[in-house]
């Protein structure tokens, strides 16, 4: 894939700001990763709905399995 095929994200103002928030957060944590696959942490982590305002990771709550009745 050329970078002329790729589509970019949609993200709204304050997905961009909690996007930005990531990546700076990334930028602090991890100094070796390079910016391009922190920024694509960043947006996927924002497109799954798993980001904070202050640029943190919200975790998955997982469903409880349902009781059965003998």
């Amino acid at each position: 894939m050329t970078r002329a095929t790729v589509r970019k994200a949609q993200v709204t103002k304050a997905g961009q700001k909690r996007v930005s928030a990531k990546i700076s957060h990334l930028h602090k944590a991890e100094p070796g990763m390079s910016h391009e696959q922190q920024v694509a942490v960043a947006l996927n982590m924002e497109r799954e709905h798993r980001l904070t305002s202050a640029g943190g990771y919200k975790p998955v709550k997982k469903a409880k399995p349902a009781k059965r009745k003998a």
